[in-house]
């Protein structure tokens, strides 16, 4: 299972190949296609569809793992399938020609015929039944052995516009590239994946500020992750296994960092064998902030939980304040929303930091949530010139169960306006309509209130240890207009 959150406010669950495919225990038989049908190892059709739903209501959407580029290896046969005929047994052997790329067999998979109108109308067809059914996108396996215009005819045939992301592998010198496939939608950037586990790593993590001016995909269109279900295995990236916490660390930074729309792998333990498919004949058994009997959970690991509200909090906004006083220690800001700081140095860290981040209290989501303006875990506070408070953090914890001293983050106190007519709350702090800080350094909000209506109001914060925090004195006097609107512009005192 992954979990793809946008930089947007949604969240995404992607699900696994729910086709049905060749028999066998192993993880990688999902990949191996025979059918359209929605009957896999993990259920049928209507309990696929009611898995959707469920997600739905939780507020998640579904972004369904999608094969186009081939079914199962088969021995004999002609049917709807490339035999490119430029290596022994169709095979994929150089992979500096395009057209044995995209011709030639994956694996000793059978390869579509993608370039023919019938297996771009079956595919369309397929595609199309997942959206009927609720799904929200597709990641298009194997996406670099298909041409980049059989992609596109394929999704224009497609009822809507759902989310796409496309597995393209770069490799250097290649002439097919990651970023030639922009135009069907956002690609996997494998890169970032080895960048992030050569740094964490003994690299430096300081490194890692920009990845825009590298000539990769573009954030706008990069989905980025630390690990996926084949590098985990063959020791292409961080996983569960890697030293001194520096897998969680990732995630942390994959989240916090403005590039790319990061997916997050949720799978098990092991791989001794790496074959091995999921524990309990693949029934997942998640609990609190981990999982069970094998499985690992990763998305409701309290830090990478934390870390999905943080990114959802900051949108969009840009990356600031950087720091990084030797090479694996980093800080930085997401405008006035949020703030990080990471240490993958053995030695303790302690320092203020300059944040943009307005005065006030805030949780470390890293070590708990906040809950009802109470924060679960550690907080802490901005005042003056907004320097946080200082903090000691160090290498040293167990994965994922690392209470927070390796990492802080902070998320944005809450601004509100208060009044003395309804529409304002009647001076009850718990009625007060919220501030968008979308605009940040402005925060603005639309109030409807009766024509020719006299009234004071002041403007207040909630701090996260559930305390109120008035502007000064006098209360603000206004008359609402006898028609129309009216802006008021006016700041904090």
């Amino acid at each position: 299972m992954y979990s793809l959150p946008r930089s947007r406010r949604v969240r995404f669950r992607p699900s696994e190949p729910p086709q049905e495919h060749i028999q066998g225990s192993q993880w990688w038989t999902d990949y191996q296609p025979v059918s359209y049908i929605l009957t896999s190892k993990r259920g049928n059709r209507t309990q696929f569809e009611n898995m959707i739903t469920t997600c739905h209501n939780a507020g998640v959407g579904v972004v369904v793992d999608t094969i186009f580029n081939h079914m199962t290896g088969i021995a004999s046969g002609t049917g709807d399938f490339h035999h490119c005929g430029l290596e022994p047994g169709d095979a994929i052997v150089n992979w500096d020609n395009t057209l044995e790329v995209w011709t030639c067999q994956l694996d000793g998979l059978a390869d579509l015929g993608t370039d023919t109108d019938y297996v771009r109308g079956v595919l369309a067809a397929y595609a199309n039944d997942l959206l009927s059914l609720g799904a929200d996108g597709m990641r298009l396996d194997a996406a670099k052995n298909i041409n980049v215009s059989d992609i596109a005819n394929i999704l224009s045939r497609l009822s809507g516009t759902p989310y796409i992301t496309q597995e393209v592998i770069w490799g250097a010198g290649q002439p097919v590239t990651p970023n030639e496939y922009t135009g069907n939608g956002d690609v996997q950037e494998f890169r970032y994946t080895t960048a992030l586990q050569n740094a964490f790593l003994g690299g430096g993590i300081s490194s890692l500020e920009s990845f825009d001016n590298l000539g990769w995909v573009p954030g706008t269109q990069a989905n980025v992750f630390v690990t996926n279900p084949d590098t985990e295995r063959n020791g292409g990236s961080l996983n569960d296994n890697s030293p001194s916490n520096t897998y969680v660390t990732a995630m942390i930074f994959s989240l916090a960092h403005p590039y790319g729309t990061p997916t997050i792998l949720s799978s098990y333990s092991g791989f001794t064998n790496t074959d091995a498919g999921a524990p309990n004949g693949g029934t997942g058994t998640c609990s609190g902030s981990g999982g069970l009997n094998g499985w690992l959970c990763q998305h409701r690991w309290t830090a990478v939980a934390g870390m999905a509200g943080f990114r959802n909090n900051v949108g969009d906004s840009a990356l600031q304040n950087w720091v990084s006083p030797q090479s694996d220690q980093i800080a930085f800001g997401r405008g006035a929303l949020g703030f990080v700081a990471i240490n993958n140095d053995d030695s303790a860290w302690t320092t203020n930091f300059v944040t943009a981040v307005p005065d006030g209290s805030y949780c470390d989501v890293i070590s708990g949530a906040s809950l009802e303006g109470n924060c679960t875990g550690s907080s802490f506070s901005v005042s003056g010139e907004h320097s946080a408070q200082p903090f000691q953090s160090e290498r040293r914890c167990n994965p994922h169960r690392c209470n927070g001293h390796r990492f802080r983050q902070w998320t944005s106190s809450e601004h509100f306006v208060v009044g003395s007519i309804s529409q304002l709350g009647d001076w009850d702090p718990a009625s007060a309509i919220a501030l968008s800080a979308a605009s940040y350094p402005v925060w603005t909000v639309s109030v409807s209130v009766p024509a020719n209506t006299e009234f004071q109001y002041k403007f207040i914060r909630k701090e996260t240890d559930g305390s109120i925090v008035w502007e000064s004195d006098p209360n603000r006097d206004d008359t609402s207009p006898a028609s129309g609107s009216q802006t008021i512009d006016t700041s904090w005192r």
